[in-house]
């Protein structure tokens, strides 16, 4: 590509493009990645935030065609009582 002397800005000018790329990528990606994700109930269990654990998860199985157990939260309730004990 002849890019000496006169023409060496191009690949400066083409390696910043690429890296100014990167970043509005990591910055968009980021930025839909975090705001798309709900938190795992397994996190907000461990936060004692058992109602929206409880949400999450319905809406998990409900999107997997699946249904909770009738017994879930007895579940929960039992394991915390067991972790805090």
């Amino acid at each position: 590509y002849e890019l000496v002397c006169d023409d060496a800005w191009k690949v400066d000018m083409s390696q910043a493009c690429i890296e100014i790329g990167f970043f509005l990528g990591a910055l968009i990606a980021g930025y839909a990645a975090d705001s798309l994700i709900p938190e795992s109930p397994r996190w907000l269990l461990t936060r004692m935030r058992i109602k929206e654990a409880l949400k999450i998860a319905q809406n998990i199985a409900e999107q997997n065609g699946k249904s909770l157990p009738s017994t879930y939260k007895e579940v929960i309730d039992c394991v915390l009582c067991l972790d805090v004990g």
